[in-house]
Order: structure tokens, then C-alpha cells, then sequence
């Protein structure tokens, strides 16, 4: 999987997404972090908290398969 630019393309469909923002209003530094964020079609958006910008994302991996055994 390869991080996708906000910039270049939003996801297509609603759904959570793995994302990497930095914070909107000061010099971040260096700072970054790793989160989710469900987005949202109707809003053209992500649903996240309004102090950060989210500057790629990325859909979540397929989740593993349960192999565990009583």
C-alpha cells in the first residue's frame, strides 16, 4: 500500500482510512502522526479533529484471519 495525497485524490466511497496529519496552526517541526478517520462522500471530507490537517491517507489492510482454535 502506498500513501495517497490529499492533494492528488480523496477516497471514492465512505469508509475509515488510515491517515497522517500534522497540526493546522503552528510551525509543526517535524511532528506528525498516524491515525483514523472515517471520510465522508456527502461532506467531501474526513471527519477528524479540526486542529490537524490531514495531508495523506491510506486504505486499512485486510484484517488477519483468525486462526485460533478452542
Amino acid at each position: 500500500m502506498e500513501w495517497i495525497d490529499v492533494n492528488e485524490r480523496l477516497p471514492d466511497e465512505p469508509n475509515k482510512f488510515i491517515v497522517h496529519y500534522v497540526h493546522k496552526y503552528a510551525d509543526n517541526d517535524g511532528y506528525w502522526a498516524l491515525g483514523l478517520s472515517q471520510f465522508d462522500t456527502n461532506l467531501g471530507k474526513f471527519i477528524f479533529d479540526c486542529l490537524y490537517k490531514i495531508t495523506h491517507w491510506m486504505p486499512l489492510p485486510e484484517p488477519p484471519k483468525n486462526d485460533f482454535k478452542e
